[in-house]
């Protein structure tokens, strides 16, 4: 039987939902929606060392919920479940999800006056 990292599990979970979310404002804000995903995914630090970047390019990345991904699979598959890591990442992606809906709340709520 395949056992199951919980971390894993969480931190995957908890990335889509993230994901879903800023898909969903990405749909709704920007016209150049491919161009946007190939910038998100270089400022993950998937591709290229977030420490390597200018200090205001980092500061752009805090907001991309990728980044945060890749630091927790990074922390699981090389160090284990460490919480004191896994769990500020966790809280971010939960932030960044909130500010995504907020953003796309706000732009698709339509009020009756």
């Amino acid at each position: 039987m395949l056992e199951i990292d919980r971390a894993y599990v969480a931190i995957a979970l908890l990335w889509a939902v993230v994901g879903m979310l800023l898909g969903l404002y990405m749909g709704i804000a920007e016209d150049q929606k491919l161009l946007t995903v190939h910038v998100a995914m270089m400022l993950s630090g998937f591709l290229f060392d977030i420490h390597s970047m200018p200090p205001w390019l980092q500061a752009i990345t805090l907001a991309i919920p990728a980044r945060y991904m890749n630091v927790s699979l990074q922390t699981v598959f090389l160090a284990g479940d460490l919480w004191s890591v896994l769990i500020p990442n966790m809280l971010f992606m939960l932030a960044v999800g909130a500010l995504f809906f907020g953003l796309t709340w706000r732009r698709l709520h339509k009020r009756l006056d």
